[in-house]
């Protein structure tokens, strides 16, 4: 069908979507009086429906008014930082999501709610620098098995070894009393913090 447009007919300023919530991406758009279905068409790989009151780039396939396809926009929430060359953003900016390509190559992902990320196969993290991460709530890890390979690695944190519920940890200069007759040590100065199960 794209192939075969011509003589395209553009009233992006007088076009208004109205209603997303029949048949998407068929919209209801209003345009010089008249209100009709418009399909919505996007690139490859991408699709999206703006919000009520948004405008539409209407195209006329074959000069057809009655054969509609449309492409949506919306100006209103647009960021109004400065954008230099090169750079690209996409996102919901009705309510802020978003992910920028910075000129320099680095990328920013901004969610202003939950961030999810399903993956069927594996996830590879490949970082030449540092890799911090930072939660105000807890942090959760659940797997069969967990290795962390490292030249030095420092914890600081209280540990529960096992589950709560456990005997204080003995650490170098703790006190010990060993039973003799059983050969089973009893730690008697312990860690105050971290224990074990």
């Amino acid at each position: 069908m794209i192939g075969k447009l011509k003589n395209i007919i553009l009233l992006a300023a007088k076009n208004t979507l109205t209603d997303f919530s029949q048949s998407y991406p068929s919209n209801q758009v209003s345009w010089f009086g008249k209100t009709g279905r418009v399909v919505a068409i996007f690139p490859y790989g991408t699709r999206s429906q703006a919000p009520v009151e948004s405008q539409m780039l209407k195209l006329n396939i074959g000069a057809d008014e009655s054969n509609r396809v449309g492409i949506e926009f919306n100006t209103s929430n647009l960021p109004t930082d400065e954008m230099p060359e090169g750079e690209y953003e996409c996102g919901n900016f009705v309510t802020g999501s978003s992910i920028r390509f910075y000129q320099d190559g680095s990328i920013k992902i901004t969610s202003v709610d939950a961030l999810n990320v399903a993956v069927a196969g594996n996830i590879n993290i490949t970082c030449d620098g540092n890799l911090s991460v930072n939660a105000k709530g807890s942090a959760d890890i659940t797997a069969s098995d967990v290795t962390v390979n490292a030249d030095n690695a420092t914890l600081n944190a209280t540990c529960a070894i096992g589950g709560s519920g456990g005997q204080p940890l003995a650490r170098s200069g703790d006190s010990v009393e060993v039973d003799t007759s059983t050969g089973v040590g009893t730690i008697t100065s312990g860690s105050g913090t971290n224990t074990a199960t």
